[in-house]
């Protein structure tokens, strides 16, 4: 028999490092994620599925773990990504961001150890204005970040590469693939 159990805003699951929570959104409610324990060095992926949807929010998900190194895989039904990582002090990967992502408001602020390649493929950032969760929203993404850091995306998203980029003060070098 099919689930037919219908979430309601507020509704929480506790399920491995994470608490999964119906938040209202703009314009639609977003399931949001957050890290359980703020002291570990690596996290489990995301679960793909809440109650027929996917992890819509990663709005200060890890904000504050010291101690995270490496990132895990942020899933294709992501769109908000503010403070995602702010004051991890200790992060020194991301892999990729994916397409869906639209909110990326001081997501890597103040992340002073990240160095490497970070894959971009959003197009979606549009400028650099500081919002919590507005749409195209990029304001000091990579603020006070250790670098170097090279930003790889496609010919369509450069607008996108170059706003994440903002306030990086040089150590962001972004490259267009093919």
């Amino acid at each position: 028999m099919p689930c037919t159990y219908k979430a309601r805003v507020g509704d929480i699951l506790l399920l491995g490092d994470y608490k999964y929570e119906l938040v209202s959104g703009p314009g639609r409610n977003d399931w949001k994620a957050t890290a359980i324990d703020k002291t570990k060095t690596s996290y489990e992926p995301f679960i793909d599925n809440i109650v027929g949807s996917g992890v819509t929010s990663l709005a200060q998900t890890f904000e504050g773990c010291t101690n995270l190194v490496v990132a895990p895989e942020i899933p294709e039904t992501v769109r908000i990504m503010y403070c995602t990582f702010y004051n991890c002090t200790s992060l020194t990967t991301v892999h990729r961001i994916p397409s869906s992502v639209n909110s990326m408001t001081r997501t890597f602020e103040n992340c002073s150890s990240i160095t490497g390649t970070i894959y971009v493929d959003t197009n979606q950032i549009t400028g650099t204005g500081n919002s919590t969760s507005s749409p195209g929203c990029s304001y000091c993404c990579m603020y006070k970040i250790g670098g170097p850091v090279t930003l790889v995306g496609n010919g369509e998203n450069y607008e996108s590469l170059v706003n994440i980029a903002a306030y990086s003060g040089g150590k962001v070098t972004i490259i267009k693939s093919q």
